[in-house]
């Protein structure tokens, strides 16, 4: 919880960063809940999220192997045919 808004909804942020075998993913979580959605341990379900935003980053050799390249990435832009 990053902040209480006057009419008491909790902002949430959060965060996690995973190294598996060179690779390093990087998760972030933010939106808003009301205080009545947090269950008794604690936790709220996505769906009780208002605004939700889902950012996932990832490094490694298995992201640049899948990464298209100059070329793909201007062809599928203009598409000249």
């Amino acid at each position: 919880v990053i902040d209480i808004r006057p009419n008491g909804n909790l902002v949430l942020e959060g965060n996690k960063n995973m190294n598996i075998n060179e690779e390093s993913w990087m998760v972030s979580l933010s939106g808003l809940c009301r205080r009545e959605d947090i269950g008794p341990d604690n936790t709220v379900l996505s769906k009780n999220i208002l605004n939700l935003k889902i950012d996932k980053r990832d490094r490694g050799q298995v992201r640049d192997g899948y990464k298209r390249g100059w070329f793909q990435r201007w062809f599928d832009e203009f598409d000249p045919f």
